[in-house]
């Protein structure tokens, strides 16, 4: 009797020993298990920082956009049944979207959330506000230059935002119409955002923009921002209350 309860004991030291180094090693695995998640959490937010790099976006924008919960609303349901038109075939007869209309109805966010879907499905893209486009094409017969343009000419999809701003008369236009004029040529999808309907703007004396236009009639794919903007909407209803 007395050697039973001996042995008992001894079997239940065992189990003992055994539970805690069972946990013991659990616990080393889930503390390693959570090191490797955050290595390879860390390790993908690098390989994004790198694909980014060249994009023209950064990460705390590329973030902002991608989670950015975009709600129809009775203003701009047209506007979402346009892209959702070109997304789903149109683009392939119209590779050219041009949005435009007025201050601060969504144009840019729309053409940044297209162009990280494509991004986000291995798709390369450079996103270039207009006025950032002038301040590179300074030196025209830098090689840091020519590389910049050809990028621009064969990148999967380019994005140009705000296409009206900045010189519109200089040989800078004439070397933006060469890289539109090339992607119009191999039907390259681009996106261009506009405060003005494009084919009714005048910029006389340019012959570049007329030209422009002229390409515009057959491959653009135009949706219109009509509604009123954001930021006054939102000021109307904060001074309502």
């Amino acid at each position: 009797m007395a050697e039973n309860k001996a042995l008992k004991e001894v079997l239940n030291e065992i189990v003992k020993d055994v539970k805690k180094e069972n946990e013991q090693v659990k616990s080393a695995y889930e503390k390693k298990q959570k090191e490797w998640e955050r290595l390879e959490k860390q390790h993908k937010l690098n390989r994004l920082k790198q694909q980014l790099a060249n994009s023209g976006l950064t990460l705390e924008l590329y973030q902002k956009i991608k989670y950015l919960k975009l709600e129809k609303n009775k203003y701009n349901i047209k506007v979402f049944k346009e892209i959702n038109n070109w997304l789903k075939g149109k683009r392939k007869e119209k590779p050219f979207l041009i949005l435009w209309g007025n201050y601060g109805t969504g144009k840019t966010t729309f053409a940044l959330r297209i162009g990280i879907m494509k991004f986000d499905k291995d798709r390369q893209l450079i996103f270039v506000r207009k006025k950032d486009f002038d301040v590179k094409i300074t030196n025209f017969e830098d090689i840091n230059t020519y590389e910049y343009l050809k990028t621009l000419k064969e990148i999967d999809l380019l994005i140009i935002d705000d296409i009206l701003s900045g010189y519109l008369s200089d040989y800078r236009f004439s070397q933006l119409f060469d890289v539109l004029d090339y992607r119009y040529m191999l039907g390259k999808e681009t996106i261009i955002t506009a405060n003005e309907d494009l084919l009714n703007f005048n910029l006389k004396g340019n012959s570049d923009w007329a030209r422009l236009q002229d390409r515009l009639y057959e491959v653009g794919y135009f949706v219109e921002f009509n509604m009123m903007s954001y930021r006054r909407m939102k000021h109307q209803i904060t001074s309502n209350k």
